[in-house]
């Protein structure tokens, strides 16, 4: 008769260490401030844009320009990392 008592405290023990798990995650999760989510792109050396998040990198540069009055013309390369 003494394995009923043992057993439901095993049960409790169990709920209260997920209970202190869930816990422990939830606090670590709220308070981490290592990664900025609203500003993810970061600027880097010569133009070059980051993404923090995905490790994306964008490089924009553009080639030749002709500005006139009322037609402008560009030719531009982009570079973009990210593989789709």
């Amino acid at each position: 008769m003494r394995s009923k008592p043992y057993i439901s405290t095993i049960i409790f023990i169990q709920q209260m260490v997920q209970k202190l798990f869930l816990v422990f995650l939830l606090s670590g999760v709220l308070q981490s401030y290592g990664q900025n989510l609203n500003t993810p792109n970061k600027p880097g050396p010569l133009g070059t844009f980051v993404n923090t998040i995905s490790g994306n990198l964008f490089v924009p540069r553009t080639d030749f320009s002709i500005t006139a009055r009322g037609f402008n013309f560009h030719i531009s390369f982009y570079y973009n990392s990210f593989l789709f």
